[in-house]
């Protein structure tokens, strides 16, 4: 195993890359120096990802107001930055929209779309924004990693890129932001090439996409603790994720502030423990297909679809949150979803056939939940519409313990 060294904003690609001293400075030249499935790159962290707010604020569960109770906090947060939880950890992040001060409040306004909302439990904590450090260039891995195993598979080994380290490079005690302001390219912040490069293990880093196509443009490729933000420059379209395959997502979070669809045309996609956040009027799963497989993921979204046109995937322990919007789209079949809670507010949902639903459970306040022509299977499952209607228009559905409302 070697080890080879990256600092995005002070190193130099005159060094040699082969000490804590002299690390290199992009990724392409970094990734020029790698052999061997087991060797390492490993990338200088930023320092100050954050700016503590002063005092403790308010974050109500459902709500899109986060509060501070008490003097004027306005000259501390500004429409436009992101701000999250107090956290040394992977943060979740929110768009403010805009912040006011009256009645001895300071309000902050999450997003300005209708429906999305801040999502987990309603306390008042230490909080805090993203501190936007220095631009990085665009970056490209220039070259394919090293992998043991099967290729196309979920078990195989890829060669580490690994973000967040101290300056001595001995301990991971933050994330690598890769941030850029270009809008000239059609690819990537961290891949900046028309090649969607193979075979690397990403881990510790925030991708903040500042108006480049995507986010991340790369396949069967590996990405833990990372966090991938979308920026967009006015109508531009921009997708988050796209026609990527074989990739894995552990522990991700993925915040879709502005731009377009954010995962569209992946294959063979395995997500674990990852958490989205879409506060745009734009489906969040498109076009997923082929043996798919997400594991404990949130999706917590407005006012589009939470699913549309997605099919063969395995939803295991997945919980959806909608407010608004259209709920579950067109073409959503051959899915199996096992122990899964689906919360929509006034929206319709139409799994269209061939599905299987196990230990679930749907709540809607007034949506119409449409279940569709073909077989399906429903064991153990609770469907609620509130107010709205059920259509149970398929050949054979009931296997057991099953109860609808």
């Amino acid at each position: 195993m070697a080890v080879f060294y990256l600092d995005l904003i002070a190193g130099n690609n005159a060094n040699d890359g082969l000490s804590a001293a002299a690390p290199k400075l992009s990724l392409t030249n970094a990734t020029a120096l790698v052999t061997s499935v087991s060797d390492e790159i490993r990338v200088r962290g930023t320092d100050t990802l954050y700016s503590n707010l002063s005092g403790t604020w308010t974050w109500t569960n459902g709500s899109n107001t986060v509060r501070y109770t008490g003097a004027d906090k306005t000259a501390e947060i500004a429409a436009g930055e992101y701000i999250c939880k107090t956290t040394s950890g992977l943060p979740k992040l929110y768009l403010v929209a805009s912040r006011s001060y009256t009645g001895g409040n300071t309000d902050v306004i999450l997003t300005n779309t209708t429906n999305c909302t801040y999502r987990g439990s309603t306390e008042t904590v230490a909080t805090s924004k993203l501190v936007m450090s220095a631009v990085i260039a665009l970056q490209t891995l220039g070259r394919n990693g090293q992998t043991s195993g099967t290729a196309a598979s979920w078990t195989r080994v890829d060669t580490k890129i690994s973000g967040g380290w101290d300056a001595a490079y001995t301990a991971q005690t933050s994330y690598t932001l890769i941030r850029n302001t270009a809008n000239t390219s059609v690819y990537s912040v961290l891949n900046n090439e028309a090649t969607a490069r193979q075979y690397w293990d990403m881990q510790k880093f925030i991708i903040f996409n500042s108006n480049q196509y995507f986010n991340q443009y790369n396949t069967y490729c590996h990405y833990s603790d990372c966090a991938f933000i979308n920026v967009a420059n006015g109508s531009a379209a921009r997708n988050m994720i796209n026609t990527s395959t074989w990739n894995i997502y552990e522990n991700c979070n993925f915040y879709i502030a502005a731009g377009y669809a954010p995962f569209v045309t992946n294959t063979n996609i395995k997500m674990t423990g990852c958490y989205f956040h879409n506060s745009i009027n734009q489906a969040t799963l498109t076009a997923q297909a082929t043996s798919g497989s997400w594991t404990n993921c949130e999706f917590a979204q407005g006012n589009l679809n939470a699913l549309l046109t997605v099919a063969a995937q395995t939803f295991t322990n997945c919980t959806w949150i909608f407010n608004g919007g259209t709920g579950i789209g067109a073409n959503v079949n051959t899915n199996t979803y096992d122990g899964c809670t689906f919360t929509f507010g006034a929206t319709a949902a139409n799994f269209s056939t061939a599905n299987s639903f196990s230990n679930c459970t749907y709540t809607s306040a007034s949506g119409t939940l449409t279940i569709g022509t073909t077989t399906q299977v429903i064991d153990n499952s609770s469907f609620n519409t509130g107010s709205g209607a059920i259509s149970l228009t398929m050949l054979a559905y009931w296997l057991s313990h099953h109860s609808h409302h």
